[in-house]
């Protein structure tokens, strides 16, 4: 899952253009820096290899590497993951002696790196390899180039602050290098994950080395993973530098000294019964839901690949659903928690609802707002499916023997005297004495000649199609709605703008 964090306030520094000039800068100097330290001469990089070859990295092992068919040379290819494999290769097929090396800006996909602000699909990073002697296959030598990584990585900043003084309020890079391992971590924080162990001791030394990464630590797990056949366990680690903006501490460098035949030999050795327990606790899984209930989607075919946190299948209680309507603000002031809403789907089925959440946002749109109300609905028989559409109404208030007249017949005019009054118009062969006279400008309703007369009324509850009249209408009374037109009679036209 995507976790790009764009801290409050954040602003770059320099604008996009300088931010492309200051890039070309950067890898220019570090570039000459690195190779003239550490003695690496640059070379020019695949951006794919043939499958077959073996070449492409594994990095932990279990990354897939985006793969393509090229048919002119009936051979399968692959984007590279990373050099390791190809540098060691290149150092021979360039026969280098001891002391020297290579250096490639490498560009490469990694379809599967967990994405953050500083994890990218696309990688764009430097690679190096260097021939060493035997008798340099110790700790003191890895420490030795690790001080020289950092000291091109130092230098470089320095430039940059002198080109573009906006970079000054960032810190400079600690020069001094702190080393420790990975065992050291567990051993002084075994309550915290890997990463956060990282975050805790970088916090406190923000140029730190961290060895002894891929083997088994006093747990039995590894702190991090590395393929068997790349760096000698023993002899490898992290340069991580401490980010005060993102506030925790990122990886600028993985590196190591490359396995021997007898390194080789035990961590594959090591790998396969670590493979083996991992398999033998698939073989016994027995996963279990936490809930009773059905299961209403499944992301994953049989022989597919589940990494850590992934949602395979989805479980869900059906004998209860949560339904949510939307209500409008002329109505949610009836809505009360406890409440029944009756539901009904398409096929006809009838359900129940208890309103068990009122929102108390709205949301606008279209001349009202609408507020989210949840419902608790039974549904012990199965019928009601997750995503169906449902009809519902709402009794918002209720009158027993009471009078009813169409809402169209009550009337809103002008009396005599200029008051607005709300009035039905009732049949009756005499004047009723509650009857007023209306304003001389009331036109489109009954007069005396009709036998109907403008009544007052007081109402009460109503619906869009009818209102309760709680004074001045009796039941069986003949009230007066509309007009209505004689089709026979008319006339009309059209007019076209050409």
């Amino acid at each position: 899952m995507l976790t790009t964090v764009i801290p409050q306030g954040y602003a770059p520094l320099l604008n996009l253009y300088d931010t492309q000039k200051a890039i070309g800068l950067l890898k220019r100097l570090f570039e000459d820096d690195l190779g003239g330290s550490l003695n690496l001469r640059r070379v020019s990089a695949p951006l794919f290899v043939e499958a077959s070859t073996g070449l492409n990295d594994d990095l932990n092992g279990v990354e897939r590497p985006v793969s393509f068919d090229v048919p002119d040379a009936g051979r399968d290819a692959q984007v590279v993951h990373s050099l390791a494999k190809w540098k060691r290769l290149a150092l021979h097929r360039y026969q280098f002696s001891v002391g020297e090396g290579l250096y490639t800006d490498m560009n490469a996909i990694r379809r599967d790196e967990e994405l953050d602000n500083l994890h990218s699909v696309y990688v764009d990073q430097w690679d190096w390899e260097k021939v060493i002697a035997p008798r340099d296959r110790n700790v003191e030598y890895l420490q030795a180039a690790v001080r020289t990584i950092v000291t091109a990585l130092a230098n470089t900043q320095a430039t940059l602050r002198s080109v573009y003084p906006q970079l000054t309020t960032l810190p400079l890079i600690d020069r001094d290098v702190s080393f420790v391992t990975a065992q050291e971590l567990e051993d002084k924080w075994p309550e915290l994950s890997p990463k956060e162990r990282e975050n805790a001791w970088t916090r406190e030394h923000p140029t730190t080395f961290l060895m002894g990464i891929g083997g088994a630590l006093k747990s039995g797990k590894p702190h991090d993973g590395r393929a068997p056949d790349y760096d000698d366990w023993g002899l490898n680690g992290d340069i991580l530098l401490w980010n005060p903006l993102l506030n925790h501490a990122f990886e600028i460098s993985s590196m190591g000294i490359r396995v021997s035949p007898e390194s080789l030999d035990e961590q594959l050795t090591a790998a396969q019964e670590r493979l083996s327990e991992a398999q033998a606790a698939v073989d016994a899984l027995n996963a279990t839901a936490p809930i009773d209930g059905t299961v209403i989607s499944c992301t994953i075919a049989e022989g597919g690949e589940v990494k850590a946190g992934d949602a395979v299948v989805t479980i869900q209680n059906t004998t209860v659903m949560t339904v949510t309507i939307q209500v409008d603000d002329r109505n949610i002031g009836f809505i009360k928690l406890g409440d029944m809403i009756s539901l009904s789907d398409y096929n006809g089925n009838s359900y129940m609802g208890t309103v068990s959440n009122i929102a108390m946002q709205g949301e606008a749109g279209q001349g009202m707002s609408t507020f989210p109300v949840t419902l608790e609905v039974d549904n012990f028989d199965g019928s009601l499916y997750a995503g169906v559409w449902l009809n519902y109404s709402v009794v918002t208030s209720q009158s027993s023997d009471c009078v009813l007249v169409p809402t169209t017949a009550v009337k809103s005019v002008l009396d005599a005297e200029g008051n607005k009054q709300a009035v039905v118009f009732v049949q009756r062969e005499e004047r009723p004495a509650e009857a007023i006279d209306l304003d001389a400008s009331i036109t489109g309703v009954p007069g005396e000649a009709d036998k109907y007369w403008p009544v007052p009324v007081t109402t009460g509850i109503s619906d869009a199609k009818q209102v309760e009249i709680i004074s001045g209408v009796e039941a069986g009374d003949m009230v007066f709605i509309n007009y209505t037109v004689d089709p026979g009679n008319g006339m009309g036209g059209g007019i076209m703008f050409g």
